[in-house]
């Protein structure tokens, strides 16, 4: 029963918006009769980018470039660069401490801890190199350098 409630008002408010832009069109051929391919081009553009704007938002990353330093909004867990092996050892980057974007890759970041949390070993030594995945940094503040 549900799902039918949702395809209904779904499907009314699909048709609300195709009535209101046939409606939008004739009134412009009406009033702007040489006028209405232009506005009408106008009106798509700005729909056009309105989606784009939008889906960059949605996207939820910022863009970064090396050099960048970003400011954490929220603790980060990441792993060590400088130990040999596969089992590199991972700590915490706290809140509003900062990192210094070295490299950017498809999945994976690598910074520098520039300031960190110094109350436990399980935090990050200040000047470390290490690498986290780009998709676990939330809402984190790019400062350009």
């Amino acid at each position: 029963m549900r799902v039918l409630l949702i395809v209904f008002v779904l499907g009314t408010l699909g048709v609300l918006w195709i009535v209101g832009l046939l409606t939008l069109i004739r009134w412009l051929k009406l009033h702007y009769p040489r006028q209405t391919t232009i506005l009408l081009l106008l009106l798509a553009g700005l729909g056009a980018a309105a989606v784009l704007m939008l889906a960059r938002e949605l996207r939820q990353r910022p863009e970064m470039a090396a050099g960048d330093l970003l400011t954490l909004q929220e603790p980060l867990v990441v792993r060590m660069r400088s130990e040999q092996g596969s089992s590199r050892r991972p700590c915490v980057i706290d809140l509003y401490e900062h990192l210094g974007v070295e490299e950017i890759g498809p999945m994976v970041l690598t910074a520098t801890v520039e300031s960190n949390n110094r109350s436990s070993a399980f935090y990050c030594p200040v000047g470390e190199s290490v690498e986290v995945e780009v998709d676990r940094i939330h809402r984190p503040t790019v400062t350009r350098r």
